[in-house]
């Protein structure tokens, strides 16, 4: 297109006005499964660390690493640094959680 073009610049005005209206459709759809999903207590994203991540037990607690959750956060409210507190856990020899799936290590 030639914006100098009166026309085209019409034109390049539509396909904007079109693509934000997909672009907003696309938002109102992710919205609505995202809200679907919390409402049926379907988890949502990475399920993150204290949680079963694959197979039929996908969701569940698991109580080793829920440990873990709970102590990070009681070391953090007692004043601790994010740290200091990674350096107990790999002085106790505590792993971290997986990377998610097709990401290095």
């Amino acid at each position: 297109m030639n914006l100098i073009n009166d026309s085209d610049r019409h034109m390049a005005r539509m396909m904007c006005v079109m693509a934000l209206k997909s672009s907003e459709d696309t938002a109102r759809r992710v919205a609505r499964k995202h809200l679907s999903a919390a409402q049926n207590g379907l988890t949502q994203g990475r399920i993150a660390y204290g949680w079963i991540r694959k197979g039929e037990n996908k969701g569940q607690l698991v109580p080793d690493e829920a440990d873990v959750v709970t102590q990070i956060f009681q070391d953090f409210l007692s004043g601790e640094s994010a740290y200091s507190i990674a350096k107990a856990f790999n002085a106790e020899g505590i792993e971290p959680p997986p990377p998610a799936p097709g990401r290095p290590p």
